[in-house]
């Protein structure tokens, strides 16, 4: 791309800000000269002026070729912000010298530990050249990383081989391997493969292998709320090339999964009601959004491994040598024993019993309002751009319903910055003033009381015992959004918001987006790329469970515009 748009600056900022809209991937923005095996001049004037240029995009990394005068690299890289840098140095036609020569070359390309990873890339003749790279890059001893854009520590390494006899090096490269894409018919650079080759030869060799793990989605099938389907699951383990299963348990008993969550080949489950509520005795900690909501839909084991594998290792954190624990979002610990008091406010005290594994035990959290928080932003800015926000009033929202979502709908409001006395609860009971999450808020007995309120976002949480209206405040048009566990029952608020105008939020979208958040946590960072990439096809998946039958609790509320912002997008 670059090539052909040498001079046009502008041009150059239309193609990006394009691709980065479009892609929700991290990018990383290179310019490979002529000397290095690409086709942009030698110019280091033009080079810089480039890579300075993607500095200004904010693109999240840049690759650096280390071939420049020093100072001016020195300049540069003083100067690049959040941005993390590759340091690379690409041996055209050669496989890099002896073995002292290349690591000299990796040490060169950490320009002191100003860079965030490095690069070394050779043009391999034989096996043995590929063996030689590989196996320095794995005894190489580079020095701390000096840079704030991350975790301090060791930088990464990318070593990889061209050619035929190079294949090797993709295989067991670590960091960033590129791939060639099926659709393309050609390969980027001699030797690429696809995905599902390298995936296909990591199985063989048994290298960079994720254990297989058995994940579930429980509940009663019709009560789980916004809970996504196996097949949702299933589809991004598929995605990511990984052998996880995803399976339906439907059972509201804590005896009958008691052998599911002892099994060693266990890996996290989807909650859904009315276990949400009863797993707590169960947990070693959870996250504090789960503890102030007082539900957890998501479980994950948490692993210790003695010994650092290739798969648990991150590449902007050192390489550790004591035993590693898999961390877990905002962990808040459990008290180890004695009575504790209850993340619930309706869960009475007992006696907290942990599930001693050598894995690191059970992590509940809670992923429903992140979801709820990403949807209800989308639509307060299709609103915003509709005119429907008058400037300087501050946005007030209503929940209705008194269980767990109905907080985990507060608590995302919360967050997204609403005022505690701008969201008004509609409740048979007005909240405690000692309720941390719900002390602030305001309270109705009926929704009738708000008819003529100005609202900004409505947001409809019954539980099964909660009474329904057939009366909505929705004259100002509000984002729209029914979570009810039993939708068929608020199928008036899906009327009166479609009659006057209202941007819906559909019901499937906050299950997916839910979803999303628990396969992210359960496959961690190693993955955090590859789950962006594989929402599509999950919720493909979801969207054909959906249209089938509503098992999951999905209903059957009209999309948001498809030029609308996703909530998904972030």
């Amino acid at each position: 791309m670059l090539r052909s748009l040498v001079g046009s600056e502008m041009c150059i900022r239309d193609r990006c800000a394009r691709m980065r809209r479009s892609c929700p991937l991290p990018v990383i923005f290179t310019v490979r000269t002529q000397s290095q095996g690409g086709a942009f001049p030698d110019n280091q004037l033009e080079y810089f002026q480039m890579t300075e240029l993607a500095i200004r995009l904010g693109f999240q990394w840049v690759d650096l070729e280390s071939h420049w005068e020093p100072t001016k690299l020195a300049e540069f890289l003083v100067n690049t912000g959040y941005t993390k840098v590759i340091g690379s140095h690409h041996f055209k036609n050669s496989n890099g010298g002896t073995a002292e020569q290349l690591a000299a070359q990796f040490r060169h390309c950490a320009h002191g530990g100003l860079v965030d990873m490095v690069k070394v890339v050779i043009m391999a003749q034989t096996l043995d050249d590929t063996l030689k790279l590989v196996s320095v890059s794995r005894v190489l001893e580079l020095p701390e990383r000096q840079r704030k854009t991350g975790a301090d520590g060791q930088m990464g390494v990318i070593a990889l081989a061209m050619g035929a006899a190079g294949v090797t090096s993709r295989i067991l490269n670590e960091h960033f391997t590129p791939v060639s894409h099926p659709i393309l018919g050609v390969t980027a650079a001699p030797g690429q493969i696809p995905l599902a080759e390298i995936h296909t030869a990591r199985r063989i060799i048994n290298v960079h292998q994720v254990p297989t793990r058995r994940f579930y989605v429980f509940g009663v099938p019709g009560s789980e709320g916004i809970c996504a389907p196996g097949c949702f699951f299933s589809a991004g383990f598929e995605f990511c090339h990984l052998l996880h299963s995803a399976e339906e348990c439907n059972t509201d008993s804590i005896q009958e999964l008691t052998h599911v969550l002892e099994d060693e080949g266990f890996g996290g489950a989807a909650v859904g009601a009315p276990l949400h509520t009863q797993l707590w005795d169960m947990l070693e900690s959870c996250s504090e959004p789960a503890r102030a909501i007082g539900a957890l839909n998501t479980l994950l084991k948490v692993l210790i491994t003695n010994t650092v594998s290739l798969s648990t290792h991150c590449p902007t954190s050192p390489r550790p040598k004591a035993p590693l624990v898999v961390p877990h979002p905002l962990v808040v610990p459990l008290p180890s024993s004695g009575r504790s008091r209850s993340p619930s406010p309706s869960h009475s005290p007992s006696t907290l019993t942990l599930l001693k594994r050598q894995d690191g035990g059970l992590h509940g959290d809670n992923t429903e309002w992140v979801a709820i928080l990403k949807s209800v932003q989308a639509g307060l800015e299709q609103r915003r751009l509709a005119g429907l926000q008058q400037l300087g009033t501050r946005p007030r929202a209503l929940v209705v319903g008194t269980g767990s979502i109905a907080r985990a709908a507060v608590y995302a409001l919360l967050k997204l910055g609403f005022e505690p006395g701008d969201v008004t609860i509609v409740a048979p009971a007005a909240p405690s003033q000692d309720d941390t999450l719900l002390g602030g808020t305001v309270w109705a007995e009926t929704v009738e009381q708000l008819l003529e309120q100005d609202l900004s976002v409505v947001l409809c949480c019954l539980e099964s015992g909660d009474v329904s209206t057939e009366q909505w405040p929705v004259r100002s048009r509000p984002v729209v959004a029914d979570l009810s566990r039993q939708p068929e029952r608020t199928c008036h608020l899906i009327k009166c918001a479609q009659s006057s105008g209202c941007i819906l939020v559909p019901r499937s979208q906050v299950a997916m987006a839910a979803g999303w958040e628990q396969f992210r946590r359960w496959l961690g960072y190693r993955f955090e790329s590859m789950a962006l990439a594989a929402f599509p096809t999950m919720e493909a998946a979801g969207s054909v469970s959906t249209n089938r039958s509503s098992p999951a609790g999905f209903g059957d509320f009209s999309p948001i515009k498809e030029d609308s912002p996703r909530a998904l997008c972030i």
